[in-house]
């Protein structure tokens, strides 16, 4: 199955989550997701955070 499909299917809007793996279990299906870190800013001081 497609990874990008599976995102649609399952109603993910947030371009950060990705599928980690999909697995055939006998009629059930199992995907595992996972969101990709991206930079942060400190709401005090402003400083970027590292990825």
């Amino acid at each position: 199955m497609q990874r990008h499909f599976v995102i649609e299917l399952l109603g993910i809007k947030d371009k950060q989550v990705d599928v980690w793996n999909i697995e055939e279990e006998g009629s059930a299906l199992r995907v595992e997701l996972y969101t990709r870190q991206r930079q942060q800013k400190c709401p005090f001081c402003k400083e970027k955070t590292m990825v």
